[in-house]
C-alpha cells in the first residue's frame, strides 16, 4: 500500500474524489522488468469484465501523478524503503454516478509483498483513510470509515469501506468507495469501486450490490495472475 493520489471524477457535478490506490511512492525503489510489467498490465481489469447493467469508459488520464502524493498520516508511515517495484498498471473507468479502478503491483520477491501487508494494513490504517478521504473528498460528508468482510482470494485478502453523502443537483445522494486488496504471490492488487446510491432507503440494497460486484472483479484479476518467476540469485 505504497502511496495515494487524487483523481478528478464528474458524477453530474464536478466532484474531487481521493481514490486510495497502491502506487509506488518516491521512497519506494523502482525497478521495471519487463516481464514482470506485462503481467501487471494483462491482468488488469478490463471493458469486457465490467457489468452490462451500466455504460462504461475509460476514465480520463490522473491528474496529478500516481507518485505525487505520499499516503500518510500522523502515526501511520509504513516503511518502503525496502521495497522494490519491478511491475505496475493501472486502468479505470467511469460510468454516471459510478468509478471502477484496478492496480496491479509485482514486488522483487513474496517477502517484500508480506512485509508490505504487515506494515500496511495496522490498527492505524483506519483513522488515516478518514483523515485522507476527508480532506480530499471535498463537499461530502463522511459518515463511516470500516472494514467490511470479503472472501479469501490468493494468500491474503480484505475490503474497507468509506460511506458518504453528498448534494448532486439539490438533492441528497448516500454512496460507498470500497477499496479491496488482495496479494497473490509477489502481485498486490488493489480495487476500487464508487457508486453513488441513492437515497438512504436504497443503501442498505446498493452496497450489497457492489461486494457482489467487487468479488466477482477481483476473481477474474487474481486468475489473470499465473505465478511469476523469481529472480535468478547468484
Amino acid at each position: 500500500m505504497r502511496g495515494a493520489s487524487v483523481r478528478w471524477l464528474a458524477f453530474g457535478a464536478v466532484l474531487p474524489l481521493a481514490l486510495f490506490a497502491a502506487n509506488s511512492a518516491s521512497a519506494n525503489k523502482i525497478r521495471t522488468k519487463p516481464a514482470d510489467q506485462a503481467q501487471a498490465k494483462s491482468a488488469l481489469l478490463k471493458l469486457s469484465d465490467l457489468p452490462t447493467i451500466a455504460q462504461w469508459k475509460k476514465a480520463p488520464p490522473d491528474s496529478p501523478k500516481a507518485d505525487d502524493t505520499s499516503f500518510s498520516c500522523a502515526g501511520f508511515h509504513p516503511k518502503e524503503s525496502d521495497l522494490v517495484t519491478t511491475g505496475d498498471a493501472s486502468s479505470s473507468f467511469t460510468a454516471p454516478g459510478t468509478f471502477v479502478g484496478s492496480e496491479v503491483t509485482i514486488l522483487s520477491t513474496e517477502q517484500m509483498v508480506r512485509l508490505d501487508w504487515s506494515r500496511s494494513f495496522t490498527s492505524q490504517l483506519l483513522p488515516c483513510l478518514k483523515h485522507v478521504f476527508g480532506k480530499a473528498l471535498k463537499g461530502t460528508k463522511i459518515s463511516s470509515v470500516k472494514r467490511v468482510s470479503f472472501p479469501h482470494m490468493g494468500d491474503q485478502s480484505m475490503e474497507y469501506r468509506i460511506d458518504y453523502g453528498v448534494t448532486v443537483n439539490g438533492r441528497s445522494v448516500h454512496g460507498a468507495l470500497d477499496l479491496v486488496v488482495v496479494a497473490s504471490g509477489r502481485a498486490e492488487v488493489t480495487l476500487m469501486l464508487l457508486a453513488n446510491l441513492g437515497a438512504a432507503s436504497q443503501v442498505s440494497t446498493g452496497e450489497l450490490g457492489m461486494s457482489l460486484i467487487e468479488q466477482h472483479l477481483a476473481a477474474q484479476v487474481v486468475a489473470r495472475l499465473r505465478p511469476a518467476p523469481q529472480p535468478l540469485t547468484a
